[in-house]
This record gives C-alpha cells, structure tokens and sequence, in this order.
C-alpha cells in the first residue's frame, strides 16, 4: 500500500529519485587530484621561465646559451601545458556531473521554492561573467538545502538560513582570483618586452599556487556535501 501524500509532498512527489553522489565525487577527487599534480609539476618550469627572462634581460646569457636554455624550456613546458589543459577541462566536466546531479537531488531531498532550472547547474559556468557569480549562488543553494537536519519538506525561508562555511567561500574566491590571474598572466606573456613577459609567468606561478588551494578545498567540499546529501535521504519520511 502506498503512503498517501501530505498536502506539502506534492511539489516533490513527481520528483526524479535520489541518487547518491558517490561515484561521481570519487572521479571528482582522482580527477582534481590529477589537475593539482600538473599544476605542481608546472610550478618550478614557471619560476624557471621567469628567471630565465630576467637573465636574459639582464644580458647574462650568450646568444647560444639563451637560444639552448630557450630550446630546453619549451621542450618540458610544452607537453606539460598540453597535460595541465587537459586535466583541468577533465576534472571540470567531471565536477560540472557531480554538481548538476547533486542540484537535480534537491526536490527529492525535500527543498520546496527553489529557483527554476537544473540546467542553469550547468548554463551557468558556460556563460561569460554568469560563470563568475551564478555557480556559487546554486552552490550555496545545494549545501543549504542539502542539510541532514531539515524539516520535510524544507521551505526556502527556512534552508535558506542555514549558514555556508566560511572555507566555500574561499575557495571560489580562489579559483576566481586563480583564473584571473592565468588570464591577465597569458596577455602579458604575449608583449614584446621581457620585463612584462617576466612578470606575465610570475601571474602563472601565483595562479598555480592559487588553484592548489582551490584544488584542496574542492576536494573537501565535494566528499562533504556528497556525504551531508546521503545523510539527508537516509532521513527521508518519504517513499
């Protein structure tokens, strides 16, 4: 016999059915780990580039040798860029899975009033500037409403209190200032001057350093809210 529906339960009872977050957060965690290994590894290849252009200003290199250090550097930092792109797109596609599902898990979790659209859980990092603002706002939306110790269901007036860890913050705030940094460092590297070439890999070097935060951050706020979501069904009073 099947329970019947309370008069609040209908605006989930169509709802897909829960999936548990798992699987996707292990690709997620391998996936950015990966990402934040080549990011390491291309760490010292950076700070060399950017000694290499200081020197070279400086007058401190022979023709031969600026043009063998040159050879030497393009040979290692090539491939290594290929494999950093590569894995950043990988474990991006791999996250933009993990949290369009766990957007798709709130009706079912019990979330009522929630903005329209699990599209926009993806939409929104492919949209210029969108992609800086709306991925956070569905993200604070999918920890808030993802909270084991709701009531069923949950109105937004209520999961929308529940407070984001500062560290969330910090790290979006970081993988923002990360991609700028890489950014404004590729148009600098493209001058004609090697000063500002020099200080354009040195924005490189930084934005490594601030994407292994965010990588390490990440990580932690993928397992976490994959665990706050399983923990939240397994309290469903729903069928």
């Amino acid at each position: 016999m099947s329970t019947p529906l309370t008069p609040e339960q209908p605006a989930v009872a169509g709802a897909a059915p829960f999936r548990g977050l798992e699987r996707p957060a292990r690709l997620v965690v391998v996936l950015v780990c990966c990402a934040a290994f080549a990011d390491l590894v291309s760490l010292p290849v950076e700070l060399r580039l950017a000694e290499f252009y200081r020197a070279l200003g400086a007058g401190e290199y022979s023709q031969e040798e600026a043009t063998r250090t040159a050879e030497a550097i393009d040979a290692f930092s090539f491939p290594l860029t290929i494999a950093e792109v590569v894995a950043f797109l990988v474990a991006g596609i791999a996250y933009i899975v993990w949290f369009r599902r766990a957007r798709a898990n709130l009706p079912r979790l019990g979330a009522v009033e929630l903005p329209p659209g699990t599209g926009w859980a993806v939409a929104a990092w492919l949209i210029p500037l969108v992609s800086l603002v709306m991925p956070k706002v569905i993200h604070d939306e999918i920890w808030r409403a993802s909270d084991p110790d709701l009531p069923w269901p949950a109105q937004r007036a209520v999961w929308d209190r529940v407070r984001v860890p500062v560290l969330h913050h910090v790290w979006w705030a970081a993988f923002v200032v990360g991609g700028l940094l890489e950014t404004i460092g590729s148009r600098l590297t493209d001058a004609d001057d090697l000063g500002t070439m020099r200080i354009g890999v040195l924005m490189w070097a930084a934005a490594s350093l601030v994407f292994l935060l965010a990588a390490a951050l990440v990580v932690s706020i993928v397992l976490a809210v994959t665990a706050r979501q399983r923990a939240r069904a397994a309290r469903s009073p729903w069928p």
